[in-house]
């Protein structure tokens, strides 16, 4: 399998950019109302082979470092997704960790959200 160009991996990232904003928001959406943002770090774990692998994750406030369960199993099944487009686009640009938070800017008054992977 030949290696993408840079080109080709900046059309790929930006393809994928709107499935990642809407796991940003379907995870803002699922934070209580209580935390002050949120923190979530997903982990894949694979067997043998690639394409067989399970997603771990945590949820949790940001501040306080509360943890809970996410009720919309939609966002993991998204994540799912993401990882299999990535491994299917090039194993060498497939992430293994993602971080995401929502983060509140003082400065602007208003949420931000910044997002993390490991490969």
């Amino acid at each position: 399998m030949n290696q993408p160009t840079q080109a080709e991996k900046q059309q790929f990232y930006a393809e994928m950019e709107p499935h990642w904003k809407e796991i940003r928001i379907m995870l803002a959406a699922d934070r209580p109302p209580e935390w002050e943002g949120y923190r979530f770090e997903a982990f894949i774990e694979c067997g043998a082979i690639p394409e067989k692998f399970s997603v771990k994750y945590k949820f949790g406030d940001r501040v306080s470092n509360r943890q809970r369960s996410i009720a919309q199993r939609g966002i993991i099944d998204k994540l799912t997704d993401l990882r299999i487009a990535y491994l299917d686009f090039s194993p060498m640009t497939t992430w293994r960790a993602v971080t995401i938070e929502q983060i509140w800017k003082p400065e602007s008054k208003s949420w931000a959200f910044e997002t993390n992977w490991e490969y």
